[in-house]
């Protein structure tokens, strides 16, 4: 199967420039200056790929998969990393016995 850095590869050697929506880019871009850090980019291409992860793991092919991940256009970025740093901080909850 294709690697997630081969996936991600265009979206952090152009940081995100043509992949997402301008204002989106500007956002994340924001993030990159404030934090002082290249590691938001990692970040935001994670959270794409969480977010899409239920059509990813029904793909049969890798062609799919690139067809999943090609258009990102409508992607609120910003939203999605957020979602992705909450969900790993907060513990999992336990069953209830």
């Amino acid at each position: 199967g294709a690697h997630a850095t081969e996936l991600a590869f265009d979206w952090l050697v152009f940081a995100f420039v043509g992949y997402l929506e301008v204002d989106q880019v500007l956002l994340l871009w924001d993030r990159v200056v404030g934090y002082d850090s290249l590691d938001v980019l990692a970040l935001a291409a994670a959270a794409i790929f969480r977010f899409r992860r239920d059509a990813l793991m029904a793909a049969t092919t890798e062609h799919d998969v690139a067809d999943l991940l090609e258009d990102v256009s409508n992607v609120k970025i910003v939203p999605l990393m957020q979602e992705l740093l909450i969900s790993h901080a907060m513990p999992s909850p336990r069953p209830v016995t």
